[in-house]
Formats: structure tokens, sequence, C-alpha cells
């Protein structure tokens, strides 16, 4: 039988096909009491550098792709990611005796909570945007792989808590049919990049990866943000036929 879910619809289309699950990577390390301030400063900036050149061939690819306004958006993530007032408070966590992951951590996550206390529901919206340079940061801190979503099997639908920008720039057409997501609203930079894709996605889905797995069929309908997990063969058929109207 069949399981419905109902999210938010950010971009229109039919998406048929099998699920993808995208994790979360733990990103943590144990922190001795004394660290070697030096060191740990030296492993922020190494990270920092490499975050930088990853995000510098993202923004190309970007502006390549979707032209110059979605392609500004890593521009201003660099900006973020070189942000001196930021450095200097996880260099300062750093001097009280944190290691360089445990020191960034923290200070994405003060940053990343003062956007999302804001009023204005666009600039709420760019604490993701934090959070997803902090996790490229860490992993390169932590010589961490990020999962390349621009290689996947055809007929791809893709499940996670959440996608960043970077993630969904880096989207392979030919092989995903749509993304769905736990987190996120219609004026996210996310939302945003999959209306410039013609992707067919629905976000804020509560806890959806808990209902599906890798390789369970599954039909995103964009038009009306209703996911069908497990489709019949009807709900395929009807679907399908939905699609083609569209």
């Amino acid at each position: 039988m069949s399981i419905i879910i109902k999210g938010i619809e950010v971009s229109p289309g039919i998406g048929i096909g099998k699920v993808f699950l995208y994790e979360e990577i733990e990103l943590a390390e144990k922190n001795s009491f004394r660290v070697d301030a030096t060191f740990e400063k030296n492993r922020l900036l190494d990270g920092r550098q490499k975050a930088k050149i990853q995000l510098e061939e993202i923004k190309n690819k970007a502006y390549e792709k979707f032209g110059s306004e979605k392609g500004a958006i890593f521009d201003s993530h660099i900006t973020i990611l070189e942000d001196e007032d930021l450095y200097d408070e996880i260099c300062a966590l750093i001097d009280e005796g944190l290691s360089a992951v445990n020191a960034l951590k923290s200070g994405i996550d003060i940053y990343s909570k003062i956007m999302a206390n804001l009023d204005d529901p666009y600039l709420r919206e760019r604490a993701s945007d934090v959070k997803d340079i902090g996790k490229r940061w860490l992993c390169n801190i932590l010589e961490i792989e990020i999962v390349d979503l621009s290689d996947l099997p055809a007929e791809t639908v893709i499940v996670a808590h959440d996608l960043a920008p970077s993630d969904t720039a880096q989207i392979d057409l030919k092989n995903v049919r749509a993304f769905v997501t736990e987190a996120g609203g219609e004026t996210s930079h996310t939302s945003l990049m999959a209306r410039s894709l013609e992707l067919p996605a629905v976000v804020g889905t509560g806890d959806i990866i808990k209902t599906v797995k890798n390789g369970d069929n599954i039909i995103v309908d964009g038009l009306t943000g209703i996911i069908v997990i497990d489709p019949t063969k009807e709900e395929i058929d009807e679907y399908l036929n939905k699609k083609e109207k569209f």
C-alpha cells in the first residue's frame, strides 16, 4: 500500500523514480583539553582555502548553468567563508582550548542562529547557506569526501534532510528526476535553483527520511506538494498521464 506525504511545492513538474538517500555526514572529533592553537589555526586556514577553491569551481559552473543571478549566490558564499569577524570568533574559541573542528562548529552554530532569528524571511533562509559553508569547511578540515551529486543512477529522486545550493548546482539533470527535502521553504536558495533547473521539488516534508529507504519507488508532484512512496501501478499510470499533460 502506498504512503502519501504532503510538503511544500517549490518547483513544478512530476518526477517519478527511485529514492537516493542523501544522508548527513557526522562531522565531529574528540576535543582534548590542551590544543596547539597555532596548529589548529593552520588547520582552520587550510580547510578554508580548500573550501574556497571548491566554491570557486561550483560558482563557475553555476554561472554557466544558471546565469549571473544564481551564480552570484556562490559569490556571497565565498564572502561569508572569508568573513574576518567569523574567523576571529573561531580563533578566539581555539585560544580558549577548542580544536579547529569544534571551534568552527560552535562559530557556525552561533552565526546561523543569528540569521535564523532575523525578522526578514529571506534573510532567515540564509541560515541554511551558512550551515552549508560550515559543513564544507569542516569536511575539508577532517579530510572527508563530500558526496558528488553529479554522478547518480538514472531515474533518481534525491531525498535529503536539506540540500544546500552547492549540492543543487551539481545535480546531473540527465539522471535526476526530482528532489525532496525535510527542511526548506519557498524562498530558500535551493528552491530558487530548483526552479531554475526546472526540476520538480517538494520541501518541508518533516521526517520523510524515516519513511523511505534507498531504491524505493517514489512519485514527486511539484504541482501540489504530494509525495507518493511505493505507488501502485494505478498511481504510476495516473501520474504519468499528469506528467504528460504538464
